[in-house]
């Protein structure tokens, strides 16, 4: 499971309700960051801010369909020029109840959906524990 997100409290926040559910977490900070995870780590879902403080994350959403991974928003963007491009990825508005995108996670990882996006056939899907990013 990968958190793509640029607020240190939030990403916490996501962290622990995400272990919680049992998921084992990668998080990024920044684009550049998830580039490189998305790029080599074994990820079932992502969970994505929109704005990443100067940049946004549509070249990672880009990155996670080439890998065939599933994804959401959580933003406080909620009309971000993002979802015209993945109006398909599941967007929960910031702030919500974490066990909301917990749940939207499960649904993504759990279910084969053509609606979602980079899931559906001809995807292959990348599921299992992730090892923790060491710097």
């Amino acid at each position: 499971m990968l958190v793509v997100e640029d607020e240190p409290l939030i990403e916490l926040d996501l962290h622990q309700a995400l272990s919680s559910a049992g998921a084992s977490v990668l998080a990024a900070t920044s684009l550049k960051d998830a580039l490189e995870l998305i790029a080599c780590a074994d990820i079932a879902a992502a969970v994505l801010d929109v704005n990443l403080g100067s940049s946004d994350c549509l070249t990672a959403c880009a990155a996670l369909q080439r890998r065939g991974i599933p994804f959401m928003f959580y933003t406080g963007y909620t009309k971000a020029y993002v979802h015209d491009a993945w109006p398909d990825a599941p967007s929960i508005g910031k702030p919500a109840n974490l066990d909301d995108v917990v749940r939207t996670v499960l649904t993504l990882i759990a279910h084969d959906t053509p609606n979602i996006p980079s899931v559906g056939a001809g995807h292959e899907r990348r599921k299992g524990p992730v090892e923790p990013h060491v710097d």
